[in-house]
């Protein structure tokens, strides 16, 4: 089954909840068969040219979520991605609207 996935280059501390302001790029992508929800690989479906450097963050809107990305792998012309969940960026309204005492 095929994913849309969009990638961004973002640089922000590991406790924040920042997301990306840019529209980044978006490929579609398989979600390899033996992946998890939190920690997903993608193979980028016809992006054999393109170049993965500098992009170490994404979403999946289907899932709800955002990632870092944690390692990028090229074969048989096809990039992959192994993602890494940031629940910071993930529940930003959450966190945002709740009233927390620390």
């Amino acid at each position: 089954m095929s994913y849309k996935v969009r990638f961004f280059q973002i640089s922000k501390r590991i406790n924040s909840t920042k997301i990306p302001s840019s529209q980044g790029v978006e490929f579609d992508c398989i979600i390899k068969t033996e992946s998890g929800l939190l920690n997903p690989t993608v193979t980028l479906a016809q992006a054999a040219t393109w170049s993965p450097d500098g992009y170490n963050f994404c979403s999946i809107p289907s899932f709800g979520r955002w990632y870092w990305v944690r390692e990028w792998t090229y074969s048989e012309r096809c990039w992959t991605a192994s993602l890494e969940v940031d629940p910071l960026a993930t529940y930003k309204t959450q966190i945002g609207n709740a009233d927390l005492y620390i």
